[in-house]
């Protein structure tokens, strides 16, 4: 049967079409192509938790209030007065308190002669709701201070506390330590400083008896009584003299510590003078000046 040319041309475009058509379902099956006007529709993945763990020795604080000596937790901040804080660190130190309602003021404030750590302090802490508080701490004889602390509540606080959490403890220790390692190595320092300031009252605090004798006195005409009441002088040998009264005490050869033995065998003409001292423990203190 003979179809008309229009007719023939349009149904072999339809075959055409028909053959795309499978082949473009098949190309679909087989392939992930996804055409401009779809949306591919996937399955979620579960969601899998990501744990931290603990950050070790981290406080749990308000970073806002980072500081030297503060501590927040929860609504109460610790404050810690260390050893070797500065002025700047008070003024920081105000600054968080300041932040969190409170006012914290330094009265007294004293450091150690070479103005490494502080000595004493008197502090005064006021929060809003009226709550305040006053105290002060001061290490004896040069020493440093350890700590001085307290916290801060919403309405009230505490002075003076003896223990604070960590980390505010182990910061504490550590100045504590350091400040007393420099005060040991640095002790004929203090030692001498504190005869030689003015403040008499402030030198009874440190030595009940202190006495000095030069090269002149020891080769006097009272050497004999010197040696014989105080225990030094000059030896037959020609070297400085120092008896077994003071072998249990604390010998200096200008700074450094030594023993009976070692300032006996120092020739006499490098000697100076001699500087006998004692606390009110009773405690001597020799030290020895040579050229």
């Amino acid at each position: 049967m003979l179809l008309p040319y229009n007719l023939e041309i349009s149904l072999q475009r339809c075959a055409a079409l028909c053959k795309s058509a499978a082949l473009f379902s098949a190309l679909c099956l087989s392939t992930a192509f996804v055409t401009p006007f779809e949306t591919k529709l996937t399955k979620p993945e579960p969601a899998v938790a990501k744990t931290m763990g603990p950050l070790v020795g981290m406080p749990l604080i308000n970073k806002r209030f980072a500081a030297k000596g503060i501590l927040i937790r929860n609504d109460t901040l610790y404050w810690s007065v260390t050893s070797l804080m500065t002025i700047n660190d008070l003024g920081v130190m105000r600054k968080k308190i300041g932040e969190f309602g409170g006012d914290f003021l330094v009265g007294n404030f004293e450091r150690d002669p070479l103005n490494k750590y502080i000595t004493a302090i008197t502090i005064h802490v006021k929060t809003k709701s009226g709550s305040t508080g006053l105290g002060s701490v001061e290490g004896k004889n040069a020493l440093p201070i350890k700590h001085y602390s307290g916290y801060l509540i919403k309405n009230g606080l505490a002075i003076g506390l003896l223990s604070v959490p960590e980390p505010l403890n182990q910061t504490i220790n550590a100045d504590y330590q350091e400040a007393m390692s420099f005060y040991k190595q640095n002790e004929l320092t203090y030692l001498s400083n504190a005869t030689s300031k003015p403040n008499v009252e402030q030198s009874d605090i440190f030595f009940s008896s202190d006495i000095t004798f030069s090269r002149e006195l020891l080769e006097g005409r009272t050497s004999a009584v010197i040696l014989e009441m105080s225990g030094v002088g000059k030896s037959s040998h020609n070297t400085f003299l120092i008896t077994d009264l003071y072998r249990n005490s604390d010998l200096y050869l200008n700074t450094k510590k030594v023993n009976v033995d070692e300032l006996n065998a120092l020739p006499f003409d490098k000697f100076v003078k001699v500087q006998i001292k004692k606390d009110k423990f009773d405690r001597k203190f020799v030290i020895v000046f040579s050229k």
